[in-house]
């Protein structure tokens, strides 16, 4: 959701904001065979949470997408993300799923975006991987990052190399902006 509720925030207030980094998101509802599986999905997690609750949600979620290895090998982590999880409430998920689906298309006002922007994707993160590409080219003078062994939270399967990618980024915006 966060990079949704960016790409609004820049739109709307665009002089509050200096850089913009874009992680794992799209700049409208993803289109394509692998998405569609993906709406499907979420239409049976929506119809769970109503009817079974958050804790059958997160197993399902789970289940059919699985962590990235260096996560999974974590409890603490995978303790924590389910804590986390069960602090949603039922509605503000079914909500939230609901708006991701039927959101309006951003892609054609991406262009009015002027400050320095990075657009990153993991490479295993098929569904976000053409709409990170759309968002590059739609974003003039935008930088975009694939990173290689990573799926859908490269900040945390591959924190090493999203850092070192972020830093520098931030790094340049740094530096132009002290010039």
């Amino acid at each position: 959701m966060g990079g949704m509720v960016s790409q609004l925030l820049i739109l709307e207030h665009p002089e509050i904001v200096r850089a913009l980094v874009l992680v794992d998101t799209a700049a409208e509802v993803p289109k394509g065979l692998l998405y569609e599986e993906r709406l499907n999905q979420r239409k049976r997690l929506i119809e769970m949470a109503e009817t079974e609750g958050m804790e059958a949600v997160f197993e399902e979620q789970e289940r059919i997408t699985p962590l990235h290895p260096a996560l999974a090998a974590n409890p603490r982590f995978v303790e924590i993300w389910r804590e986390q999880f069960l602090m949603t409430s039922r509605e503000a998920y079914i909500a939230c799923a609901k708006a991701m689906s039927s959101r309006r298309s951003l892609l054609g006002e991406l262009g009015a975006i002027s400050v320095p922007t990075l657009v990153i994707c993991g490479e295993k993160d098929e569904p976000f991987l053409d709409p990170s590409r759309q968002m590059h080219e739609a974003i003039p003078g935008s930088k975009l990052v694939i990173i290689s062994g990573a799926g859908h939270g490269p900040q945390m399967e591959t924190p090493a190399e999203f850092n070192r990618v972020l830093a520098d980024f931030l790094a340049k915006v740094h530096e132009a902006s002290a010039v």
